[in-house]
């Protein structure tokens, strides 16, 4: 969603590259967050999370069941199907919202 500063995505493979913003984040991926730095992420189910400066966190757990609907994005109160997230905070703040 947003990218600010120096953010760095490392792939599961150890391979890291800057976070961009329209980047996916797989199972498996981390990310860090440098000082003055900080990224906006959106998940498939409509929760909001922002990786605030000086943090690093895992994805450990990224898993969506499909789901169908015609609402948009913005128009989700709550999260459309099963899902099951788990973060792995490795030093640092996250702030979240979920719907």
């Amino acid at each position: 969603m947003d990218v600010v500063g120096t953010v760095t995505k490392y792939s599961a493979d150890g391979k890291a590259t800057p976070l961009a913003v329209g980047d996916l984040l797989r199972e498996g991926d981390a990310v860090t967050a440098s000082a003055l730095s900080s990224a906006e992420v959106i998940f498939s189910n409509g929760s909001e999370m922002t990786i605030q400066e000086n943090t690093s966190v895992n994805f450990a757990t990224l898993k969506q069941a499909p789901f169908a609907g015609s609402q948009t994005f913005a128009e989700l109160e709550a999260d459309p199907s099963t899902s099951e997230t788990v973060l792995e905070l490795n030093y640092g703040k996250l702030s979240g919202h979920v719907k």
